[in-house]
């Protein structure tokens, strides 16, 4: 538990910022392309690598053919894949360690800022654009995952994405699992830097909760882990958006255990079908129920039929840590009117459910979930909330009714992931979250003094954070 006292004004003063404005124009002779402004940078690179004919390979500018392609295919919000959206002056795509931190420390002394990118969800962008000169680090080529079934861990490079754990873990064993987001295009590194919830988070906790250990370099260019980084920045990190304070190489993963073989379902219910005083039991039943069980709802306002009558309708998706032989009769015992039979029930292992909740059928090889080309080009705004108190019927009337006043022009969709269980057990300082989900990224290295951050909450204060990589 976080104490309050390590909460002070000079908690995790990291050093001050990246961006310090030195000037390093020196001679540029070489063969790789470059453009005004960058040269320095190349430069710096050429001066401190020990392979630079290796490095230059992994290096872009605008003057490079390969530059926007790789630039756009990570950025999965279209409103920031614009022709004018503001892009890296250099993209740096390290294989190992070392070039991280030759970047790393031309990047300071070039006067740049710096963005690190995952490569799964960005919703804002903050991990491919910025208002002003900057570096993007691009850990598309560094995403190993080595899993140890005996010790119930992994090691997992930032790089690498959800559906690739998933698979990884399925490879090894169908008993032990990471108890992470269902969208398998999600980048880790952001994942667990913004708490990370899933599935399992009312039984096991958020993603950051199951992170063990850590490979992180500070502004310095020196690797730490989680016992010589201490106590206060391995809390910070997991939750506050570690970009905030370094560069996450690679994570420690704690795997939990899951049956063989878990119970799945899926039923809509609309307003025509009592959804208003379905949804509304749901609020009070979900957070006492039984934690093996988890139900996400997604709500869509559409038409009836192909009539201009509107309606609301919600996909209640549940996921259970057992057979549908016990899960029945919790449901019909708690949870009756949502009416979940025997018939819309599937047993499958667990990493069928990452097919399924992702988008896919449970009958997909599982070798889908590591293919990264299926990331959505979408324009879109998200946002998020959390409620602390059941919406009353007549408030979810209001609800319906601003729902109904979207002429088509606009889509509207909600999921709504729920607690309880393990969740409302954690103390208010055990780990870091920011509220607000999608401000979790910031310049690398500022300045922080958590005591005067209001945004800052613990995690079981917030079902939506948070799964952007």
């Amino acid at each position: 538990m976080m104490k309050s006292q390590f909460i002070t004004s000079n908690v995790l003063l990291l050093i001050l910022a990246l961006c310090f404005s030195v000037s390093c124009r020196s001679l540029f002779s070489n063969n790789l392309d470059v453009t005004p402004g960058s040269e320095d940078f190349i430069t710096c690179l050429r001066s401190h690598s020990n392979n630079f004919t290796s490095i230059s390979q992994l290096i872009f500018t605008s003057a490079n053919s390969s530059f926007l392609p790789i630039w756009q295919v990570a950025v999965n919000n279209a409103r920031f894949n614009q022709p004018d959206t503001p892009k890296p002056s250099v993209i740096v795509t390290p294989v190992e360690e070392s070039q991280i931190r030759t970047a790393l420390l031309c990047t300071k002394k070039c006067g740049y800022e710096i963005r690190i990118r995952s490569g799964g969800h960005d919703f804002e962008g903050l991990s491919s654009t910025a208002d002003v000169p900057f570096v993007m680090i691009d850990f598309t080529n560094m995403r190993s995952i080595d899993v140890d079934v005996a010790n119930r861990s992994a090691w997992v490079q930032a790089g690498a994405a959800l559906g690739q754990v998933y698979y990884s873990i399925s490879q090894k064993t169908d008993t032990l699992y990471f108890p992470a987001g269902v969208c398998p295009s999600v980048g880790i590194g952001g994942y667990l830097g913004g708490g990370g919830y899933g599935n399992l988070m009312r039984k096991y906790g958020l993603g950051a909760d199951n992170v063990v250990d850590v490979r992180f370099m500070d502004v310095n260019g020196d690797i730490l882990d989680k016992n010589s980084m201490g106590e206060e920045l391995f809390w910070a990190i997991r939750g506050g958006g570690a970009s905030s304070f370094g560069i996450v190489l690679a994570w420690k993963l704690r795997l939990v255990p899951v049956p063989e073989k878990v119970t799945v379902f899926t039923v809509d219910k609309t307003l025509e079908e009592g959804l208003t005083e379905i949804f509304h039991k749901y609020q009070t039943v979900m957070p006492n129920i039984d934690r093996n069980l988890h139900i996400r709802i997604q709500m869509f306002g559409e038409n009836v039929g192909n009539t201009t009558q509107k309606t609301i309708r919600m996909a209640f998706e549940g996921i259970y840590q057992g057979t549908i032989d016990t899960l029945i009769p919790l449901l019909e015992e708690n949870f009756p009117e949502l009416n979940v039979t025997r018939e819309i029930c599937e047993e499958v292992k667990m990493v069928q459910t990452s097919l399924l909740f992702g988008g896919f059928s449970t009958s997909t090889p599982t070798e889908t979930l590591a293919n990264r080309s299926a990331i959505n080009t979408l324009n879109f705004k998200g946002k998020s909330d959390y409620i602390r108190e059941p919406i009353s019927i007549d408030g979810l009337k209001k609800i319906w009714e601003k729902i109904f006043e979207n002429d088509g022009s606009d889509t509207f969709s909600c999921i709504k992931p729920h607690q309880g269980g393990m969740m409302s057990e954690f103390s208010e300082t055990a780990i870091l979250v920011f509220l607000n989900t999608l401000e979790c990224f910031r310049p690398i290295f500022q300045t922080v003094d958590l005591a005067n951050q209001p945004s800052y909450t613990q995690h079981q204060h917030n079902p939506l954070a948070q799964e952007i990589g």
